[in-house]
């Protein structure tokens, strides 16, 4: 998941999706790299977008997107809430649900060291190391 910064003009534009591969190539923080596959859903916003003719993807400013998204979680009841806790429901369900491992988790939040993901996602970690052992009960009978 991007950051708000990421996606937003200059450092982001058509340039960086490509709608043949289902990609988009983010230039994240301290000038790295990385690549955010495109699912149905985003590919159907960005053909939308692309459609209506628009220079660039999201032609936002910064203060205008974290307004609406704190409108927007407000509206669903969800309270101390703002635009990087997106990015941390997002981490912290692909590792709960076991869609993900923490190096992956990592690499998509484009974090610059894995440490960094250990240090905020340890927490979540803690139902993967215990549900293992719990199986150990049906194994061992």
């Amino acid at each position: 998941m991007a950051r708000r910064s990421e996606l937003l003009p200059p450092r982001f534009g058509w340039e960086n999706v490509d709608f043949l591969e289902r990609r988009i190539t983010i230039n994240g923080k301290g000038s790295k790299r990385r690549t955010i596959h495109i699912n149905d859903a985003l590919l159907k916003i960005l053909t939308d977008i692309q459609a209506e003719g628009n220079h660039v993807p999201f032609d936002l400013k910064p203060d205008h997107v974290s307004h609406k998204i704190k409108e927007f979680l407000l509206r669903a009841g969800i309270a101390n809430a703002n635009v990087h806790s997106l990015r941390k429901t997002f981490g912290s369900t692909l590792l709960q649900s076991g869609l993900a491992d923490l190096y992956t988790v990592s690499r998509l939040l484009g974090h610059s060291s894995i440490r960094t993901t250990e240090k905020y996602y340890v927490d979540f970690l803690d139902k993967n190391l215990r549900e293992p052992v719990q199986g150990l009960d049906q194994i061992i009978k």
